[in-house]
């Protein structure tokens, strides 16, 4: 967000003044996460130019925590000072629309407007596949993977509607090994990416039936008499 604005060869430079604030609207009501104060006596603190602090000071209502660098110049006729943070989401925000603005007084009376993104769940499953696996009485089983999914995220799988085991989700299958032959399972598949104490997690697959079988080999000893 930009805190300061250098107006070359002027000395009218814009700042936000103290009493703004950092707002954040998630189910349609405005709420206030951080103070915006002139001076040095917040918690994260920054000195344009050497013109006078500007701070900010997250009030608690969300984690928040700086970026690194946290603080750059952007020229654009006049000179723009940004500073970088972030703002944790919660479970609870996941699908939903969330607005950011700043209100107060702008030095030359212009407002922030407002920033909208949706905080995307993971993408959901569409189709799992289970065959015979090549090494005897295990179960080769493979997914279809979303265009869209995260990076890093993980794979899910159930069996009979039982947490089976995990997988990298890029990888696109995996093994169960732990079948037992003649039993006819159900599997299915979803999505998740771990995002700082909770998971992101889309909907399952449909389910998809199979019959492990039991594969024997027999192994044929042939005795050879060599005629002499």
């Amino acid at each position: 967000m930009v805190i300061y604005n250098d107006e070359e060869n002027t000395t009218n430079d814009d700042f936000w003044q103290t009493g703004s604030t950092l707002q954040m609207n998630v189910d349609g009501a405005w709420v206030t996460i951080a103070a915006i104060d002139q001076g040095g006596g917040g918690t994260w603190v920054w000195n344009p130019h050497d013109d006078g602090y500007i701070s900010i000071t997250p009030n608690g209502t969300r984690t928040m925590s700086l970026n690194t660098p946290n603080n750059y110049w952007v020229s654009s006729g006049d000179q723009q000072n940004y500073v970088d943070f972030f703002v944790h989401l919660n479970a609870s925000d996941i699908g939903k629309t969330i607005k950011f603005k700043i209100t107060g007084t702008w030095e030359d009376g212009g407002s922030s407007g407002e920033e909208t993104m949706v905080f995307e769940q993971t993408d959901d499953a569409t189709s799992i596949t289970a065959a015979d696996a090549t090494n005897c009485n295990e179960t080769s089983l493979s997914w279809s993977i979303p265009s869209g999914l995260c990076a890093g995220a993980v794979a899910e799988i159930y069996r009979n509607n039982s947490f089976l085991k995990t997988a990298t989700a890029s990888l696109g299958s995996t093994t169960d090994v732990t079948g037992v032959a003649g039993t006819t399972y159900q599997y299915k598949v979803r999505f998740y990416v771990a995002m700082g104490g909770y998971n992101n997690t889309g909907a399952f697959s449909p389910q998809k039936r199979f019959l492990l079988i039991l594969r024997i080999f027999l192994l044929r000893m042939i005795n050879v008499t060599a005629l002499s």
